[in-house]
């Protein structure tokens, strides 16, 4: 992350900007399904005033009340975050300028999706593997560098779980196995909710395409590309 704080893409500026990043045959891999689901169901995404009072009032309600008022709007999105709770709702109530074109990029690449949905045993395998080479890299010393180069810990919440619990381990909330047992389990139920999330893409229409062996990915996109 370091070195790329400057360039961190939100959803939005993805969407409004996808013609002009994909130039040949695109690959999106991996990251929330989100910001997939953004670019495939042709969110509506104008440039929006953000109003920092009433975000600020809407992360003063309890999350229950955060977490109805999206149902009552439609909003599939995860409960998460306060923050980002509010911020939809706030998006959610602002007008629309006239005249914004939503990109369709389903018309423009006609992709197809594939969704690794493993043996839980070997996911979670794989996650204890991967958060024990990302400590051995420096994942530690790497969030303490941020810090002493003046990046505050609030943003560097936003950056994901690694970074919420090295924080809470470096603020001396936790000790290192309980930092690490904590990253652990929500990897894990991020992983999961990750999986929910697609199928609830699917259910609005989605096309996907569930493969159970990682082994067998790279055979049925290369078939799929040999049809194209």
């Amino acid at each position: 992350i370091e070195g790329l704080l400057e360039q961190v893409t939100a959803v939005g500026p993805l969407a409004r900007h996808v013609e002009d990043l994909i130039l040949t045959l695109p690959i999106l891999c991996g990251g929330s399904g989100h910001y997939l689901k953004a670019l495939l169901q042709d969110y509506p995404f104008p440039h929006l005033a953000h109003n920092p009072h009433f975000s600020a009032a809407l992360e003063g309600w309890p999350q229950d009340t955060l977490a109805q008022v999206l149902d009552q709007l439609g909003d599939p999105g995860p409960r998460d975050s306060k923050r980002r709770m509010a911020r939809r709702i706030e998006k959610a109530k602002s007008p629309v300028p006239l005249g914004f074109q939503a990109p369709n990029f389903r018309e423009l690449y006609l992709p197809k999706v594939f969704v690794l949905t493993p043996e839980r045993s070997w996911l979670r395998q794989r996650i204890q593997i991967r958060l024990q080479e990302r400590m051995d890299q420096g994942l530690v010393e790497e969030v303490q560098r941020l810090l002493d180069q003046g990046v505050s810990a609030e943003r560097l919440r936003r950056f994901g779980l690694e970074y919420k619990w090295v924080l809470a381990y470096l603020e001396g909330e936790l000790g290192l196995e309980q930092m690490m047992e904590k990253l652990y389990q929500g990897i894990c139920q991020f992983a999961k909710r990750q999986e929910t999330y697609f199928r609830f893409m699917e259910k609005e229409g989605v096309p996907l395409e569930w493969v159970a062996e990682p082994e067998g990915l790279e055979e049925k996109v290369g078939a799929w590309l040999g049809e194209e």
